[in-house]
């Protein structure tokens, strides 16, 4: 069984990548490719990546002109000869068990589609990866940190045909049992599969929800393990973890678009899961701007652009959104309308 891990690589640190190579030389399984996707870097760092002393990993460099990260998993998945893809950001890690896992699962239940395992988030302490506990959680890792611990699965389930909208309704973030993040890392996906469903290079944020989704309207069989598969690492500097001062409404609809299009192929059941994760989108949209300290004009002005889009309108017109989980206040100003006494409340911190 081979791996082909992707590694998608844009004018990362030499320190953040020596830690992620690092870890990959520490897998105890040993059959594996590593592509590094150069997402065009500066001369500096595409200089790092080809003088790296990778030792005896087996790794592949490639260079391209900057695409964006779904652009250059593109790239990596096309080059890629494993039979499993496995996709690593240059600046996080894996834990050294995480190859031979997968391969133990693969062989026990009959080589799945794909393989969900958990997230886990650390922050870095100058230059070392601390896990973040309920001990050491910081204020601006709390969303990141509560988020993380509801992939509460203790035990392995297997889905398969009908079973996978289960699946999809753990990636919407509405199962009270236990959910998938939705991101691509994380997880081990047949080559076949992924190849025949590239990530959307028109999506700049978010991508990895509508892969994710759309994987899951092409496979016929997945696992979702209690197994710690990935070490997402908190930078206070990334642009991710300050997503608050980089708001973006284009991207935002870009991204909204997509959601319209894939809950259009669903059945009603996850259409009306996916109505309520996306009124969560809406309130999250609200929170950034209150977040970014903009001006009411300048917010009132966005908001109002977000509230004409379809998926709002899709949500709205949901005569059973009113049985959701929502928080009841934020459900009852979104459907009458009264959208910017939530930014009011998200600025007062009434709403969390």
């Amino acid at each position: 069984m081979k791996f082909s891990i992707i590694v998608p690589f844009y004018n990362t640190n030499t320190q953040c990548f020596c830690r992620m190579i690092d870890s990959l030389r520490r897998q105890t399984y040993d059959n594996f490719e590593v592509i590094v996707v150069d997402d065009g870097s500066r001369k500096e760092f595409k200089e790092l990546i080809d003088k790296f002393d990778y030792k005896d990993l087996n790794v592949k460099i490639i260079h391209q002109a900057n695409k964006g990260l779904p652009g250059a998993r593109n790239t990596g998945i096309r080059n890629a000869i494993g039979d499993y893809v496995v996709f690593l950001d240059s600046d996080d890690i894996i834990p050294s068990n995480m190859l031979k896992e997968a391969c133990t699962y693969i062989n026990e239940y009959n080589s799945p589609d794909v393989i969900f395992g958990r997230m886990v988030y650390y922050k870095d302490s100058d230059g070392k990866a601390i896990k973040i506990t309920r001990n050491n959680c910081e204020k601006i890792d709390l969303d990141s940190y509560l988020m993380s611990m509801k992939q509460n699965s203790k035990v392995v389930q297997y889905f398969s045909g009908k079973e996978l909208d289960k699946v999809k309704i753990k990636i919407l973030h509405q199962d009270v049992d236990s959910i998938i993040l939705g991101s691509s890392s994380a997880n081990a996906y047949k080559r076949s599969v992924v190849l025949d469903c590239l990530f959307d290079e028109s999506v700049k944020i978010c991508e990895d929800q509508i892969f994710n989704r759309n994987i899951l309207n092409r496979i016929t069989t997945c696992l979702m393990i209690p197994n710690e598969w990935y070490g997402y690492i908190q930078y206070r500097s990334s642009m991710l973890h300050n997503q608050a001062k980089n708001i973006n409404i284009e991207k935002t609809i870009s991204y909204w678009d997509k959601i319209v299009q894939v809950d259009a192929l669903e059945p009603y059941t996850i259409k009306h899961y996916s109505n309520i994760h996306n009124v969560g989108l809406f309130c999250d949209e609200i929170k950034k701007m209150v977040m970014s300290g903009k001006g009411y004009k300048e917010c009132e002005a966005m908001v109002k652009q977000l509230y004409s889009h379809a998926i709002v309108k899709n949500a709205l017109e949901d005569c059973n959104l009113y049985d959701s989980s929502i928080n009841k206040v934020k459900l009852f100003l979104f459907k009458r309308g009264y959208i910017m006494a939530l930014f009011y409340l998200y600025g007062a911190k009434t709403l969390i």
